[in-house]
């Protein structure tokens, strides 16, 4: 967010329960989740949600949804509603999908 000094991304589970908070640059430039949860140990297999929690002196300004990257595996369309299914088997509808960009070629 415009103004602010510090930033944390934070992790939640399928059932919203908060599972890892973690400092990242302000600069907005990416960062890789290592699965870990907020003791160091790795989080199990399954869907999380990453938010955004921008700070400026101490005290919270906003929190919003973070951009994050998953490799496409198909496109469904069913009933007129077309949803992307990514690596790993998560279902989103397409309206959520901001962008695509060429596959990694390493």
């Amino acid at each position: 967010s415009s103004g602010a000094d510090d930033a944390q991304l934070l992790v939640r589970n399928a059932a919203g329960t908060e599972v890892a908070r973690t400092s990242i640059a302000i600069d907005g430039a990416a960062f890789t989740w290592d699965g870990k949860g907020s003791d160091g140990a790795a989080l199990p297999y399954g869907s999380y949600r990453f938010d955004i929690v921008s700070y400026q002196d101490g005290a919270a300004i906003s929190e919003a949804p973070a951009e994050v990257y998953s490799k496409v595996t198909e496109v469904r369309s069913v009933d007129g509603s077309t949803s992307i299914v990514l690596q790993g088997g998560t279902v989103v509808p397409s309206s959520d999908v901001s962008a695509l960009r060429a596959p990694d070629q390493s």
